[in-house]
């Protein structure tokens, strides 16, 4: 009776636990964040607010721009790091990028 207690008292424990993102993982939601998927908005939005985040929807935004009026990839990426291409689309790349 005891043992079964502890178990189902720990896996409740482990289940409701909230998840610690790292930079890199906020990096990434907040390019799909800009890209617009609603799900890494949300969580993005709930856990990666105190973070110091490279890839701003600002910044995706003016490489977008940039994109868009004619800089090329490599410009953007010497400019703005090697992760900006996750920004993008695979449209925004195949209609803008040359």
């Amino acid at each position: 009776m005891t043992s079964k207690f502890l178990i189902i008292l720990t896996v409740l424990f482990f289940s409701c636990s909230k998840k610690v993102y790292t930079l890199d993982e906020c990096e990434e939601l907040s390019m799909k964040k800009f890209k617009g998927y609603q799900r890494e908005s949300h969580l993005f939005d709930n856990n990666c607010q105190a973070m110091d985040i490279h890839y701003t929807q600002q910044r995706c935004q003016k490489s977008l721009k940039a994109l868009i009026l004619g800089t090329t990839m490599a410009q953007l990426k010497a400019t703005q790091g090697p992760l900006i291409e996750q920004c993008f689309t695979e449209n925004d790349i195949k209609n803008f990028s040359k």
